[in-house]
């Protein structure tokens, strides 16, 4: 099990510690439902209010579907995604699962995103279907020569 940060504020300076097993999304979203606060908003977007728990639960999910893509600890994640409740799942799911997310803006073209692909040396991304990034990945011309799969799909 992981340990969450503590700390210790009997001396005049506040000692933070962070366990080696540390991990930040775990730390945020367990503190908050260890708090109570599971059915509290965590993240508010177009379609409406999101709380702890459901941030959890999804969150976990990402975090197995980046696994079960064949990620590993320290690989990184392209993330293309717009300012809705797929940005913190995504984010903190490949923290959680010890990915590294790089996140990039939706906005860009479909040339620098390919060259953010190769230069960040991404296994994966995950993008918004809006997104220009996403239709080079339908036509499978940003990844040629690159499995694809479900709606996560591999860059490499």
């Amino acid at each position: 099990m992981r340990s969450p940060s503590s700390v210790d504020g009997s001396a005049d300076v506040p000692v933070l510690n962070i366990p080696k097993d540390y991990n930040a999304a775990h730390d945020l979203i367990e503190r908050n439902l260890a708090a109570g606060r599971g059915g509290k908003v965590a993240y508010h977007d177009v379609d409406g209010s999101h709380t702890y728990d459901q941030l959890a639960e999804r969150v976990n999910r990402c975090a197995a579907a980046l696994t079960n893509l064949g990620l590993h600890m320290e690989q990184r994640v392209l993330l293309c995604l717009h300012d809705t409740i797929d940005f913190p799942v995504a984010f903190l799911g490949a923290i959680k699962a010890g990915i590294v997310p790089v996140a990039v803006s939706a906005m860009l073209t479909a040339k620098e995103y390919e060259h953010m692909l190769v230069d960040s040396r991404a296994r994966a991304l995950i993008v918004a279907e809006s997104s220009a990034v996403a239709r080079r990945v339908e036509s499978n011309a940003c990844c040629e020569g690159r499995p694809t799969r479900g709606r996560l799909r591999a860059a490499r």
